[in-house]
């Protein structure tokens, strides 16, 4: 924004290309930044509040844990990803992470970057938590047909 003059673009959300592909189509993501919708922030910031709840809680990061946070940040910044959808992809660490980091929402050295527009530290663990929605509010049932990684985009 230039002399109090807004961009068109700076409305429009960045999505970007997720290595995901359902029916042969690729999903795209909101990417963390400036332009990240606030709803879509709202939800990967609930998805690590309840992480740390639960952490604080127990006293113990657990791996069930990372799963749970992986999987509602994916279902949170993949647009029209089911809730099955993102559990199967959470379940696998590795992919699970190159999607994020893909996307911004986890940093090279494995740190998520939630909370870096709003000068927060960033988490230090290596994710996963229960509860949010998917950007567009729904869930696909439990047999989600034809979504896989893409073997082409090293995911």
């Amino acid at each position: 924004m230039a002399d109090g003059i807004i961009e068109l673009s700076d409305l429009v959300p960045e999505l970007a290309g997720t290595g995901i592909t359902r029916d042969g189509q690729e999903l795209r993501g909101y990417v963390n930044g400036k332009r990240c919708p606030v709803e879509i922030q709202a939800a990967v910031a609930q998805a690590y509040q309840t992480f740390m709840h639960s952490t604080l809680e127990s006293g113990e990061i657990k791996a069930a844990s990372n799963r749970l946070l992986d999987r509602d940040i994916v279902l949170a910044v993949v647009d029209g990803l089911g809730l099955s959808e993102a559990s199967l992809i959470a379940a696998d660490q590795e992919k699970c992470h190159r999607v994020l980091r893909k996307l911004a929402w986890l940093s090279e050295t494995g740190d998520e970057s939630e909370g870096e527009d709003q000068g927060e530290s960033p988490s230090t663990t290596e994710t996963s938590s229960p509860t949010s929605t998917s950007s567009t509010g729904t869930e696909t049932g439990e047999n989600s047909p034809g979504v896989s990684l893409s073997a082409t985009s090293g995911i």
